[in-house]
């Protein structure tokens, strides 16, 4: 007697069907991470035919602050040494302020016992790094010409840089000082007026370098030994379009 057949189960070897949705958002995440491998490579790389073909305003815009790797952290050459960036301000009455260390607060506040860090901090340091490399490009003699008192000249930038040129700096040695001493002013004046007012008349920024302990000293704690690159008093920077609420959060008085 012949069984009778039996009825297929529902979906037994059908196989699923992905929604055109789910299709897509694959596509676009492989394609995010494609372009996200290939810029994490070519920032960790030399000078390549893709570091040329992406350009390094498009690396630095993407890989800064987020992205960020910076490998000198390991042998054979760690970091040295650490860099903070100071400032402070000469108010309305004449009288100056104390330095204020931009660093530390950085650090206090999107690194200090936080189990997972705020890389926002990376962005001053950056600038930091950069505006001393620039600094250490300079002849001795140029720190005569950048240390004179500027604070009451309103377009002091291009006085800096034709200074320095006639002074016997390279063209090219000059334009990257002046634009990084742009870029750290900027920060430097929207910082002063957070802390001490828009009314200020001068602001002067310090770079401070301390020597990390030897290896074989560690046990004596760190170095107190400092160098120092003190720039000169430079009238503030147009910072108006500046958000000076969220600076005086971070920078200001009661700052944490």
């Amino acid at each position: 007697m012949a069984r009778p057949a039996q009825k297929p189960k529902r979906g037994g070897d059908a196989r699923p069907r992905h929604p055109l949705v789910a299709r897509v958002a694959a596509v676009v995440v492989a394609l995010f991470l494609l372009w996200h491998f290939a810029l994490t490579f070519a920032w960790n790389s030399q000078q390549t035919a893709l570091t040329d073909l992406i350009t390094p305003q498009t690396l630095n815009a993407y890989m800064m602050p987020w992205f960020q790797q910076n490998w000198s952290v390991f042998a054979p050459d760690p970091v040295s040494a650490n860099l903070s960036f100071d400032v402070k301000a000469r108010t309305a009455d004449g009288a100056e302020t104390a330095w204020y260390t931009v660093t530390d607060a950085d650090i206090t506040r999107g690194v200090l016992h936080k189990p997972i860090p705020n890389r926002d901090y990376l962005t001053t340091f950056a600038l930091v790094d950069d505006f001393y490399g620039a600094f250490r490009a300079l002849p001795d003699s140029a720190q005569k010409v950048v240390s004179v008192d500027h604070s009451q000249t309103s377009d002091w930038l291009p006085v800096v840089h034709d200074a320095l040129v006639a002074g016997g700096v390279p063209q090219a040695d000059a334009d990257t000082f002046t634009r990084y001493e742009d870029s750290a002013y900027r920060l430097a004046t929207a910082v002063a007026e957070a802390r001490w007012g828009t009314g200020i008349e001068g602001v002067q920024v310090r770079l401070r370098q301390q020597a990390v302990q030897a290896f074989a000293a560690r046990a004596a704690g760190p170095t107190t030994t400092y160098s120092y690159f003190t720039d000169g008093w430079r009238k503030p920077l147009d910072v108006s379009d500046v958000n000076l609420g969220v600076m005086k959060r971070l920078y200001g008085g009661g700052a944490k």
